[in-house]
């Protein structure tokens, strides 16, 4: 080390030993009142070092100015000692026990190593020649776990902010380097797979990969490996419901011609499309984006009654063919879910009972609350935020009204992270 930030005790042996260190240019000393005298004294053998005082009063109450000192002794070190970050450690063997404490702590929060002098002594006699330098890494970086508990607590809420997290945890080892670079990895295809890129773009690869790289590192901690498995299972289970939504988007592709006499296609709903859907209303839900969650719960309502109408009724062109068939049966034409919900009503009872209940013997649209709250979001035709009470309102009459429709669709599920520090 070039730089120490030394805690200075009554005894002057550890302190000398550490600052005669081959390599030494510079010392902040961190004294009391009653050490001080120590520190001029070591500072008197050694003319041709670089030294500086920072004096606390001895009382653990003054841990916080300690660390406090300590990051001005670090600014001094850097700036008129001109020793680099990579130069400098926190030696906490000298002073009281919240003097060692205060300096572990420095340390960690300058994410600086620490070293101790250690001394054999022949009763209360240090042995000369017995002293030597114990070197102790940074906690932050000698044990993720910390880093870890951030990435778990992001969990299946925040996809991104996980796999942000796991890149940051700072790793000694190579494998534990790449163990946390798959897991980012993993989360960082599963945000993509939550922006809906898996309609477009096949996530098969990615996956792949980011397990492979995962359940390599995996060898290196043993203790892990049946949780990481695991996990890894799950990860696969997803993966594969994922690609099987990625192909089915492109086999329910319906065309016909349209009244310009020109082909027209539309990727129709299917239930594990429409599942899918729900699934990343419920995470938007969770995540606490209630606009998000209403806007993607008014497109499953949406997607609904278009799989049951063409299921039912092999209507491909809804605008005009949905018209049609509503001025037969003598309503008013419409658009949109409104005109899909009544036709519906009107060629399905059970799916129209579902769909519309009765308020006072006169026909009610159960659906009328959640279309009425998108409609005033700033995400359709309004400024009025989704509260929760909105939100959650909805997404209980979709999944309530899919169940009905098609209970037991399977839905991909984010596996959480699995235990590592057990």
């Amino acid at each position: 080390m070039q730089a120490l930030i030394q805690t200075v005790g009554t005894s002057p042996e550890p302190i000398r030993f550490a600052v005669s260190q081959p390599g030494v240019v510079a010392v902040a000393f961190i004294v009391t009142q009653e050490t001080d005298k120590v520190a001029q004294a070591i500072r008197r053998e050694f003319p041709d070092r670089l030294f500086q005082s920072y004096q606390i009063v001895d009382s653990p109450e003054s841990m916080n100015r300690l660390i406090e000192l300590g990051r001005e002794a670090y600014s001094w070190l850097r700036d008129t000692a001109q020793v680099d970050h990579e130069g400098i450690a926190v030696d906490a063997t000298g002073g009281r026990k919240w003097m060692s404490a205060a300096a572990a702590l420095l340390a960690t929060s300058l994410g600086v190593p620490m070293q101790y002098v250690d001394v054999e002594y022949d009763g209360r006699t240090p042995k000369h020649g017995s002293e030597r330098i114990v070197p102790l890494e940074n906690p932050i970086e000698q044990d993720p776990y910390i880093g870890y508990q951030k990435a778990q607590g992001y969990g299946k809420r925040a996809l991104l902010a996980t796999a942000i997290a796991l890149e940051a945890i700072p790793t000694p080892s190579s494998a534990d380097a790449d163990l946390f670079a798959g897991l980012s990895a993993i989360y960082r295809t599963f945000h993509r797979y939550d922006l809906f890129e898996h309609l477009t773009t096949s996530l098969g690869k990615d996956f792949e990969d980011a397990m492979a790289r995962v359940n390599r590192a995996a060898r290196s901690r043993p203790r892990s490996q049946e949780s990481i498995s695991g996990f890894l299972s799950q990860v696969q289970t997803a993966k594969d419901l994922i690609e099987q939504i990625h192909l089915e988007k492109e086999s329910e592709t319906v065309t016909w011609i349209g009244e310009d006499g020109k082909e027209k296609s539309m990727r129709w709903p299917t239930p594990l499309l429409i599942a899918d859907l729900i699934n990343n209303a419920r995470r938007r839900f969770d995540a606490g984006a209630y606009d998000d969650c209403v806007a993607r719960c008014y497109r499953g309502f949406e997607a609904i009654t278009q799989w049951i109408l063409r299921r039912d009724l092999g209507i491909t062109n809804l605008k005009s063919e949905v018209a049609a068939r509503l001025e037969e049966g003598g309503e008013r034409p419409g658009a949109g879910l409104d005109a899909n919900c009544n036709l519906l009503r009107l060629t399905n009872p059970n799916v129209g009972a579902l769909l519309y209940g009765q308020v006072n013997n006169v026909s009610s649209f159960k659906l009328r609350t959640p279309m009425e709250a998108r409609n005033d979001s700033l995400l359709a035709h309004g400024t009025r935020p989704v509260d929760k009470i909105q939100a959650e309102k909805a997404l209980a009459q979709l999944e309530t009204l899919f169940e009905a429709l098609s209970p037991g669709t399977p839905q991909v599920v984010i596996p959480e992270l699995p235990p590592l520090f057990n």
